[in-house]
């Protein structure tokens, strides 16, 4: 499951006269180690407080969504929005837990927040190219990718995130050129070779999208998207040569 955010490196200080002094720690170590179930009962065990404390809404969100509770989640992450709006975690937490449940324009929106937090973290900008390329708006996601790859041009998400988005726009081969940057940083990666065959496809340069695939299949002969892509690109080539020597 995609991880939905960035688990502090400490808790607000416990202020005095709240009961069990440890809860933060021992939520966030339950947190680190994968104990979910024990990390969620010890949220039920503090209701109050956590929903008196910023750090400790968030990481009861963390821990709702870890467990496939986006709903739960989402509930605790607006309490620690509630308690400090300008939370960046909770936000980006909230933002993908919405994705998550098709919600992209509200997720948009917790999106653009963060980044008026955060300009300068790549990570905030390639959250809201994703939200907006799942909510199609693909001109808003490639703006948003082309942000991330000025503060780190050699971010491998947000190169294959541009590729992606031009190719939504059908401005493939600006996004052959996108993708081919991307291999260079990741040559291994099989879904970069099958998109860039896509595009290739979308272009009518079967041999050279047949290819694609064939390396996307060499780095795992059992994917079966590359597979199924290079059988039609096979008949369309073939076709297209029997048009050639029709034509002799």
């Amino acid at each position: 499951m995609q991880s939905i955010g960035r688990t502090p490196a400490s808790v607000e200080t416990q202020k005095p006269g709240r009961p069990d002094i440890d809860f933060l720690p021992e939520l966030l170590s339950d947190l680190r180690r994968g104990e979910l179930v024990r990390a969620l009962e010890r949220i039920e065990t503090q209701r109050e407080f956590v929903d008196s404390s910023e750090t400790a809404s968030y990481l009861a969100g963390l821990a709702r969504a870890t467990h496939g509770d986006p709903v739960g989640a989402i509930r605790h992450l607006e309490q620690a929005i509630r308690l400090n709006p300008r939370h960046a975690r909770a936000l980006e937490a909230r933002a993908i837990a919405l994705q998550s449940l098709g919600r992209e324009e509200e997720g948009i929106a917790d999106s653009e927040a963060l980044v008026r937090i955060e300009p300068q973290d790549p990570r905030a900008w390639i959250l809201l190219a994703t939200t907006n390329f799942r909510a199609n708006k693909f001109h808003a996601a490639l703006g948003a990718y082309a942000r991330a790859l000025f503060l780190d041009p050699d971010n491998t998400a947000a190169i294959t995130g541009e590729a992606l988005s031009l190719h939504a726009l059908q401005r493939d081969a600006e996004a052959i050129g996108s993708y081919d940057r991307a291999l260079l940083l990741a040559p291994r990666d099989k879904a970069l070779w099958h998109n860039r065959a896509v595009s290739l496809a979308s272009l009518n340069q079967n041999e050279q999208a047949l290819d694609s695939y064939g390396r996307a299949i060499a780095l795992d002969p059992n994917y079966l998207p590359a597979r199924d892509g290079a059988i039609v690109a096979l008949l369309r080539f073939e076709e297209i040569q029997r048009g050639v020597d029709a034509m002799r």
